[in-house]
């Protein structure tokens, strides 16, 4: 999953903040410099307008039945790398990075703090709810017996394969685990989620999905580079622990 393995199977690898409180100064215009800092690594600039609706019920006596609808528009900032292998997105209420061919973990740090910083750098009020780090793996292998793990992970995994005598008969098999470590909340889902679902399982595609979040207020930069780390962590050593050195030497 890390940069010591030069062939993997991240299918994705996400990072995203969520801001304590929306910046309006995102909502029509991106200011100058966050998006010349933006630029340097994601030249190409695609915005879109986004719009967010909910509908509220008045309830007050005499008038049950009356509501309204609240629609918010404002722009995301929509960004891609020069070979659109990475996107950036930024709103008034968020910011993310998504990687389709991951890279390295310092790639992934070094572009996600860089904006970071910009950010926490424009306000002193400037903080975050939610910060979160997804890495997405898909195990694809072109063999026979496609339900058939055992060589590639952790058996441990695979214990649900045996409820069934007939592995013929699967359709899917996916689990969610959630664990928290400190203050970290790791969410792993894992299994073969078959693309073909109802249909029985035929192709051999495993899923190892790891979310790591911190459901907190972060105010300072440095509590967020910290907090990165420390959401890496566990994924990194579980991903280790359920895979097999078979595995590991397909990934070169």
């Amino acid at each position: 999953m890390e940069n010591k393995y030069p062939h993997n199977y991240l299918d994705n690898v996400v990072v995203r903040i969520d801001f304590s409180s929306p910046l309006d100064e995102l909502r029509e215009i991106i200011p100058e410099d966050l998006n010349r800092g933006i630029l340097e690594d994601f030249p190409i600039l695609e915005p879109k307008e986004r719009f967010e609706g909910e509908i509220k019920f008045d309830f007050s006596k005499g008038n049950e039945t009356a509501n309204q609808f609240c629609k918010e528009k404002y722009q995301e900032w929509v960004y891609y790398g020069k070979n659109r292998e990475k996107e950036l997105h930024i709103t008034l209420k968020f910011f993310s990075i998504t990687y389709l061919k991951y890279q390295s973990f310092e790639e992934l740090r070094n572009d996600f703090l860089k904006i970071s910083k910009l950010l926490f750098a424009r306000s002193p009020s400037f903080g975050t709810k939610r910060l979160g780090l997804r890495y997405i793996n898909k195990i694809v292998l072109n063999e026979n017996r496609p339900t058939e793990w055992g060589k590639y992970l952790d058996k441990k995994l695979l214990c649900a394969f045996n409820v069934v005598e007939d592995k013929r008969l699967i359709s899917r098999v996916f689990h969610t685990l959630i664990f928290n470590e400190d203050d970290i909340r790791i969410t792993f889902q894992y299994g073969m989620f078959n693309p073909d679902f109802p249909a029985v399982i035929h192709r051999k595609e495993f899923i190892l999905d790891f979310d790591g979040a911190y459901n907190g207020v972060i105010q300072s930069y440095n509590e967020l580079v910290m907090k990165l780390e420390k959401c890496r962590k566990p994924i990194k050593t579980t991903f280790e622990t359920h895979i097999t050195d078979t595995l590991r030497r397909k990934m070169g």
